[in-house]
């Protein structure tokens, strides 16, 4: 590799523009065109295709049918419904501006300066018109009903008007679909609008943390929308947590209001004297509450008080697993996951009929697919569990034409009896991701589900802005020689740049090992409340995933190892600390090293290594743990050695750990 260039991978969009714009763009004198988002996305001249027809404001989903720019209370009181004010604030649109995205065109390859986009009130509809104005700075008038929003990055649509529009131009529209239950896009803004009066009735506002625990279900869309509207910041947990992570969770966000379903109650009584910030508790199902769901949105309005909002607020608090053992929380803003959303929706060549199956947990970055459809008003089926049974039903059902699985999921559908019975003729696009999948279960899946498939990698702290996708012309092209594709992550997706960097910071060239870092407008704000470990992800203006891999020439991005020895079980991120950590609380445990070993079914499974103290069985070990953590975390295989290998500082080489636990493992089979 000595000699070659270093490598820093960008993926450049054109991004919609209003449909009478891109009339004008798009001419035979002008043949080159970008838009500069307002996101501080990454662009760059590309070549535009002439449109073979006119473009139709009612046919082009997004934002381009509109415009371009783009104290601790006791526990009776908690559990207490909430006096309610008498009245609720108005909630219609104000007259707002601000400023967009600034429109560069270029003639025959050079860069005709000040062309100035604007709205003429006067003429009937709104017409554009691109004027020669020096180097006047571009303005556009955007919707009456967009945010305002005066920082550097100008004014973006939110999700709060993206729901809006949804209830506007698509009412009747099926939105989302779970228990059986239908509910359009009408419905979902009326209830969600609802919800956002209640929560105001019942003292939560602007910066407010509100969050859910249990099984996803419409309350779990209904509350990322209501947040969105007022201006709170919302927090999924985890319903598969032991009750002291939920606990850290809720105290570290400081919880004001928490939606439980009925299934979870006990892991919160369990805790219950340790949540000083939560101040209601509102029960999904039935239950023994006061605060029921539906008697708590029935009471209320549907005029919640919409304040003020721009890009940079918080929108949502998504806790990952840290390295100190912890659950930490990445701050996400309303910018960054519009931009996130946009991506996924572009990636997936999603469209307005599309019906997707969520069947991922929506605590964390998942809560994103499951509220994607806010772009372009499609279906998405919310799957309380996942249960192969069950998902090939819904999928026969309910005619899936889009799905995101985990390696573990796709596996099992894969082998279960029921799906050469199925008709999944609608399928069009399987997903995968957040855990490595070998190649054999990827060959097995195209030939299975006969579908395109995609593979997606992205992380929390990236506002699940996917940084590389795998397309289906890849996976071809792995299946015709090219076997070694099937492992690589896939090429930098749209708003995203990608470096794989030295330690200080320098690009590696293609074929060298390193730090896989990312730059976009999909990254978070940061860290809730921990300063260094936000200076240590956010460098230099890159997001550094702790991920190590390497480029090939084709710019092809594959990992090759986890910092921190992060273990990936099923989809869920398991760092070893955690585990270590309640090993050790056993008194016959001297010294635990916890790794993570290939698995054929769940990508990787937690094992133990552990020096006992006093003679202890592997049982007695993997019951402790069962009690004290998730079932994810909980290891799945215990070794009992004389000693660990340390090196010269003392530090116990986990390396060596895993290659003997693997060699061990090897041997055994």
């Amino acid at each position: 590799m000595r000699g070659r260039s270093p490598m820093i991978v960008r993926c450049w969009s054109f991004h919609m523009l209003p449909p009478r714009t891109c009339q004008r763009v798009l001419s035979p004198n002008v043949p080159y065109a970008y838009c500069h988002r307002p996101f501080g996305s990454i662009t760059a001249p590309r070549r535009l295709v002439q449109p073979k027809r006119r473009f139709d404001a009612r046919s082009v989903p997004g934002p381009c049918a509109a415009t371009c720019s783009g104290g601790r209370r006791s526990c009776s009181t908690r559990f207490r419904r909430p006096v309610r004010a008498t009245s609720a604030g108005s909630a219609a649109p104000t007259d707002r501006s601000g400023e967009g995205a600034r429109l560069i065109v270029f003639e025959r390859g050079k860069e005709r300066a000040g062309a100035t986009l604007h709205t003429k009130r006067s003429e009937p509809g709104g017409r554009r018109h691109l004027d020669d104005q020096g180097d006047a700075p571009r303005r556009i008038r955007p919707a009456q009903h967009w945010s305002r929003d005066h920082t550097e990055r100008g004014s973006v649509m939110l999700t709060r008007e993206y729901l809006r529009r949804n209830a506007t131009s698509w009412p009747n529209r099926v939105a989302y679909i779970s228990h059986g239950e239908a509910r359009d896009w009408a419905t979902v803004e009326q209830r969600s609008r609802r919800l956002a009066s209640a929560l105001q009735a019942a003292g939560v506002g602007r910066g407010d943390v509100v969050a859910t625990l249990g099984p996803d279900g419409h309350e779990t869309v209904e509350l990322w929308f209501a947040s969105a509207l007022i201006g709170s910041i919302r927090t999924g947990i985890n319903y598969r947590y032991a009750p002291r992570e939920i606990a850290h969770i809720i105290n570290d966000a400081g919880v004001k209001v928490l939606i439980v379903h009925v299934s979870c109650l006990q892991s919160i009584r369990r805790v219950d004297d340790e949540l000083p910030s939560l101040q209601l508790v509102i029960g999904v199902g039935t239950h023994e509450l006061d605060v029921e769901y539906e008697s708590f949105l029935a009471d209320a309005t549907a005029a919640p008080e919409l304040g003020e909002l721009t890009h940079m607020d918080p929108i949502a608090y998504s806790y990952t697993t840290g390295s100190t053992g912890l659950p930490k929380g990445a701050i996400w803003s309303h910018g960054a996951v519009v931009a996130a959303q946009l991506n996924t929706w572009f990636q997936a060549g999603m469209r307005n009929d599309d019906v997707f199956l969520h069947c991922l947990p929506a605590a964390g970055v998942p809560i994103l697919l499951a509220t994607f459809n806010v772009f372009n008003g499609a279906t998405i089926v919310l799957a309380e569990r996942f249960d192969p049974a069950e998902v090939l039903r819904l999928m026969e059902q309910y005619g899936v034409t889009s799905v995101l699985l985990v390696p573990t999921m796709m596996g099992d559908l894969l082998a279960h009896d029921e799906l050469p019975r199925c008709d999944l003729s609608r399928l069009r696009l399987v997903i995968y991701g957040s855990a490595p999948a070998t190649p054999a279960l990827v060959k097995r899946a195209i030939d299975g589900f006969g579908c395109e498939l995609q593979q997606w990698y992205g992380s929390t702290e990236g506002v699940g802005g996917w940084f590389t996708i795998l397309h289906h012309a890849e996976h071809l092209d792995a299946l015709e020689g090219r076997p070694e594709l099937l492992t690589s992550c896939g090429r930098p997706t749209l708003h995203t740049e990608v470096a794989v960097l030295t330690e200080d910071g320098h690009p590696l060239p293609p074929g060298e090992v390193g730090e896989i870092c990312i730059r976009s407008a999909t990254t978070m704000m940061g860290y809730l409340g921990l300063e260094e470990q936000t200076a240590e992800a956010l460098k230099d203006g890159w997001l550094h995933t702790g991920d190590l891999g390497r480029f090939d020439d084709d710019q092809h991005l594959y990992l090759v190892d986890r910092k921190q020895f992060m273990i990936i079980t099923g989809g869920y991120n398991v760092y070893p600390v955690v585990v270590e950590n309640v090993l050790g609380e056993h008194p016959d445990v001297s010294e635990v090293c916890v790794v993570g070993v290939p698995h054929e079914r769940w990508g990787e499974i937690v094992c133990g290594v552990v020096v006992p103290r006093r003679p202890v069985s592997e049982e007695t070990l993997i019951d402790f743990c069962r009690s004290r953590l998730a079932g994810f975390e909980v290891p799945k295989r215990i070794e009992l050695v004389d000693h660990l290998p340390r090196g010269a500082t003392g530090k116990i080489l986990k390396r060596a750990v895993r290659d003997q636990v693997e060699a061990d493992i090897g041997r055994a089979t």
